[in-house]
Order: structure tokens, then sequence, then C-alpha cells
């Protein structure tokens, strides 16, 4: 909530705007019951159709509490620098597509995600905050999000410790 209006403002809303609307229009187009990889060909058109910048599979590095270098995460898209999205052709999605996206912002600079599913009979869209004055290790360094030596590109593996106090979703807590 705005300290100074009262009112409740979505972080980045006119972005999320565009792309909740560009993946009702390839749903509401093509339907249900294709590949992952034909939605995320029809997401990025889409983008760049409207004019949104954007990366495919931007390498996010993922740096432990010390500030190390732990591995590199790749989200599906990272739109204009502000909004990581995950896009999904599952006829069911488990909890670990869902902590998937939440490991990525939890563990970056980005604050907003989207989980797109396509297969379900209704499509699924979740929108998932993770504010970074909640995470630390952005409090004292400046970690940038760009590759830029040739090492291996390990998975970073996430514990199952509960963060459920820090994450938030349109939804209520997660």
């Amino acid at each position: 909530m705005c300290p100074t209006t009262g009112i409740n403002k979505l972080l980045y809303s006119d972005l999320s705007y565009k792309i909740i609307k560009i993946a009702f229009s390839i749903r509401n187009t093509y339907g249900p019951g294709h590949k992952e990889t034909i939605y995320q060909r029809l997401f990025r058109e889409n983008l760049k159709k409207d004019g949104i910048n954007f990366e495919k599979e931007k390498r996010i590095e993922f740096y432990s509490s010390e500030g190390h270098l732990i591995g590199r995460y790749q989200p599906d898209f990272v739109v204009e620098d502000k909004i990581i999205v995950e896009i999904k052709a599952k006829k069911f999605l488990s909890k670990i597509d869902e902590e998937q996206l939440y490991y990525y912002l939890r563990n970056s600079k980005y604050e907003v995600g989207f989980l797109i599913n396509f297969s379900t009979p209704k499509i699924y869209i979740k929108r998932i905050i993770y504010t970074n004055d909640h995470k630390p290790f952005l409090k004292d360094t400046d970690h940038t999000d760009v590759n830029t030596d040739n090492t291996d590109d390990t998975d970073a593996n996430t514990d199952n410790t509960d963060d459920t106090d820090n994450r938030r979703s349109e939804y209520g807590p997660v």
C-alpha cells in the first residue's frame, strides 16, 4: 500500500497487464493441448509484435548469502528486465512448478513472476511477488545478471526451507 495515498499499487501493473493479455490471446486463438515449446514461440512472437523487450532463457546468477556465485537459473522469459515468465503446458501443475518460479524470484533481483499454464481446462495464470527487501544478498552487494565468463552452468539446487512468510501472490500467501 502506498503510504501517502493509501492506494494499493501493483508492481509493474502495465507490463503485467500486457503479459496477461498476450497469454489470453494465445489461449483463445490456439487453445490447449500443444507442446510447451509451441506456447513459448507464440509468446515470443506476441512480445515482438507488441514491441515488448525480452530475453529468452536469460541466465540469472544465483548467489549464496556470502555473495559467492553458486550457479545459474534460466527462466523461459525475462520481460523488460523486470518480470520473469515461466510457460507450462501440463494437464496439472505440481507444487514444484510453482516453487521453481518462487526460487527464481527469491534468488535474483527480480520481484515479479508469472507462471502460465496453457494446457489446463481454463488457462492458469499465477502472479508471484517476492520483493527485494526480503533478499539479504541484494542489500550488501550489487549483483548483475550478465554472464561474463564461461564457467560451468551448474543448476542451482534448492533446499526445502519454508519461506512462505516472504512469498505473496494475488491469492494471498502461497
